[in-house]
């Protein structure tokens, strides 16, 4: 047992606390994305949109997943790593409570297009204050 926390320590308690944070802020980021796996769900069975439908709509969320990669490293390099977690944490936050509360399916369909966006921004900011820290 003394091994395996002697090697548990060396492995991950190396890591500085800030390291930690920021893993931990990832993590919370990709539960929130874990949720629009629901999506596709709550529009064929609640909305009873049709199942081609419901995927155009994932699809833009896919999409805007890779715009969103490319703004944030673009963001990331202008504004700094703690301004681009914090603002696009917070649009993806809002824009899922709107995306919560919209009534129309083309609203819908916006909202998740941005919500995609949002959700992806952090991740080029991740990495670059992890390899700061690191």
């Amino acid at each position: 047992m003394r091994a395996v926390r002697a090697w548990l320590r060396d492995t991950a308690g190396g890591l500085p606390a800030v390291f930690w944070f920021l893993w931990s802020g990832l993590l919370i980021n990709r539960i929130g994305a874990f949720a629009m796996l629901f999506l596709p769900l709550y529009l064929t069975d609640a909305r009873g949109v049709s199942d081609a439908l419901a995927g155009l709509v994932v699809g833009a969320y896919g999409l805007g997943g890779v715009a969103g990669v490319l703004l944030g490293g673009v963001l990331t390099d202008r504004w700094g790593r703690r301004r681009t977690l914090l603002w696009s944490h917070l649009a993806a936050s809002a824009l899922m409570a709107g995306m919560a509360i919209a009534s129309s399916l083309p609203a819908i369909a916006l909202l998740a297009t941005l919500v995609g966006i949002a959700h992806s921004m952090p991740g080029p900011a991740f990495v670059a204050a992890i390899v700061d820290v690191v």
